[in-house]
């Protein structure tokens, strides 16, 4: 019992520290106390103070406000002066944490009244707006009221509108006059209802803010007046004793419309055709003084503009003769402006003379765009009229045509190769430029056989003439879009019988001759070698060495030592020397024989595509070359050759000493004794041929020229002590 006494006064005096507690800042301090709290009370307090999440934020919308249609109601007053307008339109803000801005309507606009949500409104301007500012969600209803001014200029009403820019605007117009057609910029006239006495029109204005309406009384097409305005222009291109034309007229067209044109041509022109949109027919009358009617119908009511294209031609007296300038005329135009370009189609001399009537020459740089598309850019006179009739002449004089070339070898480039045994292949790639040259014509050299033809590295078939001549198609170069021929090529392979000899010996060598004269070209042989070659001629020269081509593939060839016997030693017993040969050259040594050896029956046939062929690139290279080669200049390449190590046979060693001691002798006593000079200079070249078939390591050549050099000294030694003597005595 007294327990639960001092439990209530306990409770008495805690409810009576309260106010204390509430009253500070910080807990008490109650030390090492303990307190019990019913299992209700403390679920109450775990409840709370659980961490409620953060609520997400609802997006907010991309725009602050959005506008409805704005519909505007407007009438004309009787006198047609002013025009009253009443527009509405709704505004939706789509924000609420924040003060939106509400453009009512452009700065210029004189408002009579402004209302928003039945109340008026109150704005203020900025950037070109009368503005007002609004804060919550909602919808708010704007009606402006105002008047406009009307102009009138020639039976034509139009005023100036500017409203809400809104996404959308219709328009409702009702203006006291009957009978009336309206224009809208930019608009779209949706209904038009004619009452008697009033107009209505209802159209849709778009959102751009601004328009203009035009309205005038509807006049019946019976009742208006058609007027044609006519501008034409006429490409003329005078030839040899014959002209053609191109006309094109352009009607502008006033009231009504028309359907049915007419024009006047002179006798002398032959229409060949008349071209136009909606064109239904022509037809050309009966001539009369010299000129000739042409009606033109259309299968529609042509209004505002109309065009169509006349197409002749005609002939001269002759190839030179005085040409009048048609005169071209469009019947039925208030008002005519022409003018006409003249070209030449070839080589005739085309000059104005006489007096001219109703013409103007001018400049070409004032013709018409659609004449200077017509006329292309080589217009040699352009004239101008304003009235009909016109009257000029032309001379025109025809002059000879001169031969020129057709077609040109910019290039030729040959390859020749030649095996061991001496025999030859060869390639010709010619590059062409042609205007309409059918065939080439080429004559091979004698004995040659041609192995195949080719165009841009196409086979292609090749024919014989009667003459022996070979004919290789060709084909019409294409233009470039400068205007220019573009070459292509064309190649022929043809291979030759030769021998080569083992000794010393001259090569010849003989290009095709074709039809077509040659620019430039360039020639490179391929010989064996094993041999030396000097003493070039023909008509092409010597270039220098071409750099050496790289191997067929980057690793360095096999090397093989064979050992061959010296044939002709001229001193000492016969001994072998060891020559260093390439194992690649060996190899294509190989495959060269065996190209000729394939040269058997079976191998070839007439009317056959030809395979392709390559010239082996390998052997001692020479290059010649040429340039503007005529058809009858054949190039052609001529040398001596020697083999590396030949030698004279070994009798022949001290005939060899014996020539060299005699000619150096015969030398040493033309000097000595002041012969004439011929015999000197003979003496020395023979020396010098001499020393060639020697091929410079002979031992017993230089032995003969010092020994005839010595006794030429001697002779002079001993002539020199018998004229000091004489002069002694």
């Amino acid at each position: 019992m007294e327990r639960r006494r001092l439990s209530i006064f306990l409770i008495i005096l805690g409810l009576l520290a309260l106010p204390a507690l509430a009253q500070q800042n910080t807990m008490p301090e109650l030390g090492k106390s303990g307190m019990l709290i019913p299992w209700s009370d403390f679920k109450l307090l775990l409840e709370d103070l659980k961490i409620q999440p953060t609520p997400t934020p609802s997006p907010q919308p991309p725009v602050d406000q959005a506008f409805t249609t704005c519909r505007i109601r407007a009438e004309v007053d009787p006198k047609a002066e002013k025009m009253q307008l009443e527009m509405s339109y709704g505004v939706d803000i789509l924000r609420s944490d924040r003060w939106v801005e509400i453009h009512v309507a452009p700065a210029g606009l004189a408002l009579d009244s402004v209302q928003m949500d039945g109340s008026p409104a109150r704005l203020y301007l900025r950037n070109g707006y009368s503005c007002t500012a609004v804060k919550g969600l909602g919808r708010h209803q704007f009606v402006l009221r105002t008047v406009v001014g009307i102009s009138q200029s020639q039976g034509r009403w139009s005023v100036d509108l500017s409203y809400p820019t809104a996404p959308a605007a219709s328009l409702d117009l009702r203006i006291p006059m009957p009978d009336l057609v309206f224009e809208l910029s930019p608009g779209i006239s949706l209904k038009t209802e004619r009452k008697p006495g009033t107009t209505r029109l209802q159209a849709a204005l778009g959102g751009q803010g601004r328009s203009r309406i035009s309205w005038f009384k509807k006049i019946e097409e019976d009742q208006r007046e058609t007027t044609l305005i006519a501008e034409s222009t006429t490409a003329l291109e005078i030839g040899e004793g014959s002209f053609r034309g191109t006309t094109k007229v352009n009607y502008r067209i006033h009231g009504r419309g028309a359907r049915h044109f007419e024009i006047e041509i002179p006798e002398k022109l032959s229409i060949l055709d008349i071209s136009g949109q909606g064109l239904k027919t022509w037809k050309a009358g009966v001539a009369k003084d010299g000129r000739i009617p042409v009606a033109i119908d259309l299968d529609f009511m042509a209004r505002t503009n109309w065009n169509f294209q006349m197409s002749f031609e005609g002939l001269l007296s002759d190839d030179s003769a005085d040409f009048e300038i048609p005169d071209i005329l469009v019947r039925g135009a208030r008002r005519e402006k022409g003018f006409i370009a003249v070209t030449a189609a070839s080589n005739v001399e085309i000059t104005p003379q006489g007096a001219v009537k109703n013409l103007a020459l001018v400049d070409p740089s004032e013709m018409p765009p659609s004449l200077e598309a017509t006329a292309g850019s080589e217009v040699l006179y352009v004239f101008k009229y304003l009235r009909h009739p016109i009257e000029g002449q032309l001379e025109v004089l025809k002059h000879r045509d001169l031969e020129v070339k057709r077609t040109i070898v910019e290039r030729a480039r040959l390859l020749s190769f030649v095996n061991a045994q001496g025999r030859r292949l060869h390639s010709a790639t010619y590059t062409v430029r042609n205007n309409r040259k059918q065939f080439l014509s080429v004559k091979l050299p004698r004995g040659a056989k041609l192995w195949g033809a080719f165009r841009e590295n196409q086979p292609i078939k090749a024919s014989r003439r009667e003459d022996g001549a070979i004919l290789v198609p060709m084909k019409k170069t294409s233009l470039s879009r400068q205007g220019q021929l573009t070459p292509f090529d064309i190649r022929l392979v043809y291979a030759e019988r030769g021998v080569l000899r083992s000794g010393p010996g001259r090569l010849s060598f003989e290009a095709p001759s074709i039809d077509v004269d040659i620019l430039d070209l360039d020639w490179e042989l391929f010989l064996p070698q094993d041999h030396r070659y000097l003493g070039f001629g023909g008509n092409l020269e010597k270039r220098p060495q071409p750099q050496p081509q790289p191997t067929r593939n980057s690793a360095a060839p096999m090397v093989r030592t064979v050992p061959i016997p010296d044939p002709s030693p001229i001193i000492g017993s016969r001994k072998e020397k060891t020559y260093t040969l390439k194992e690649d050259t060996i190899h294509s040594q190989v495959a060269q024989q065996n190209i000729w050896n394939t040269t058997v029956s079976g191998a070839e046939a007439r009317g056959m595509l030809p395979v392709d062929i390559k010239i082996p690139r390998e052997g001692e290279r020479l290059a010649f070359g040429g340039k503007l080669l005529a058809p009858e200049d054949r190039a052609d390449i001529s040398f001596f050759y020697l083999p590396v190590d030949w030698r004279l046979p070994h009798p022949g060693a001290g005939m060899l000493w014996a020539l060299a001691f005699l000619l150096s002798l015969a030398l040493g006593l033309c000097l000595i004794l002041s012969r004439p000079l011929l015999w000197s200079l003979g003496a020395a070249i023979l020396l010098i041929l001499l020393f060639f078939l020697a091929s410079a390591h002979h031992p017993a050549y230089f032995f003969g020229i010092i020994s005839g050099a010595l006794l030429s000294l001697v002779i002079r030694w001993m002539r020199s002590r018998e004229n000091t003597a004489g002069e002694g005595f």
